[in-house]
């Protein structure tokens, strides 16, 4: 199921500039503000960047790709760790011999052992598999083509189709007259802890919709696949109307995109501060003299404290980031 949104709707340049930037001033010397340009870039390439670094993606994607097949795998329940992380879904499974039509592997075979890490086995359950069979006493698929024997390798045996990414849904709720609570059904699985916005367009108070300015909701009742409304206050002339988001980007990802995002107009906003590389200016006209000194030095910018500390919290959090989405060994027996 494709995302309603994406990470780009929730680190915005505005966001950028209410977090990270806070106080820092960001216009160019003839007073004209940064451009948006400038941000929007920054953004980008922080995401990318923390994409790379961790090995995963955090918009929403359709993947198909092959795996090969080992015989060491036989005794770890065909364990797999796909290419992109976090994984959200498998669609479908085929394997294939050779030249030999494709056999899809029921779904019910496949345990997600671990979304973050993308790693996942098969475990067979009394759906069949087609013209090919399973050896439940290995546990080994093999195929009635070569006798029931096998091959050490197999090249591309799994063909796997998948969503990956961080959940991004959004919707709209309607709460009848008198009530206070709604459940929701978000349609698939939470990889990870759900964050929640809610804006309330009409509160069921007036006969004519308008912005709520008492009513509130939260979210209660939280699952892996649905959700609960929960209002403060019931509608009395109409039902309570609703926008409603969630999305499972870790907090802690969105601060560290937001940091690496910052670093560029940091540096650029210090340098303007009195001129790259310059700690001291003085200026005398007809007895009269001003003196501006600076944080600069004629090696860091006017915001380099801000840049040393963002970077040491950007390297303290990618660290713990690693470690969550990194992938766990499977144990095999010799």
């Amino acid at each position: 199921m494709a995302a309603d949104f994406s990470i780009r709707d929730i680190i915005t340049v505005d966001f950028l500039k209410n977090t990270a930037l806070v106080g820092i001033d960001l216009t160019a010397d003839d007073g004209s503000d940064f451009p948006d340009d400038l941000f929007e870039a920054s953004i980008n390439s922080a995401i990318n960047t923390v994409e790379s670094e961790l090995g995963i993606i955090i918009n929403h994607q359709d993947c198909v790709e092959r795996q090969d097949a080992a015989s060491d795998q036989r005794r770890a329940w065909w364990g797999m760790t796909l290419d992109q992380r976090p994984l959200k879904k498998i669609d479908e499974i085929k394997i294939t011999y050779g030249n030999y039509p494709e056999v899809s592997v029921p779904l019910a075979w496949t345990n997600i052992l671990s979304d973050a890490s993308a790693q996942i086995a098969l475990i067979p359950t009394s759906d069949t598999l087609g013209a090919f069979n399973f050896n439940n006493s290995i546990p080994l698929m093999i195929d009635p083509i070569t006798n029931y024997s096998y091959y050490r390798y197999v090249p591309a045996y799994f063909k796997l189709a998948y969503q990956a990414g961080f959940n991004f849904r959004s919707g709209t709720a309607s709460i009848p007259i008198g009530e206070t609570e709604l459940v929701v059904d978000l349609g698939e699985t939470l990889i990870d802890t759900p964050n929640f916005t809610f804006v309330i367009t009409d509160d069921g108070r007036d006969a004519v919709p308008a912005v709520a300015t008492s009513a509130k909701a939260i979210a209660t009742g939280i699952g892996k696949t649905s959700f609960k409304i929960k209002l403060n206050q019931a509608g009395v002339n109409g039902p309570v109307l609703l926008n409603w988001q969630v999305h499972t980007v870790p907090q802690s990802l969105i601060k560290t995109i937001s940091q690496v995002a910052a670093l560029l107009p940091l540096d650029i906003a210090g340098n303007l501060i009195a001129g790259a590389g310059i700690a001291r200016q003085s200026i005398s006209v007809d007895g009269l003299s001003q003196e501006i000194a600076t944080t600069a030095s004629a090696t860091s910018s006017g915001f380099g404290a801000t840049i040393l500390s963002y970077q040491k919290q950007i390297k303290d959090t990618m660290e713990a980031l690693k470690k969550k989405y990194s992938t766990v060994g499977f144990g095999t027996l010799a």
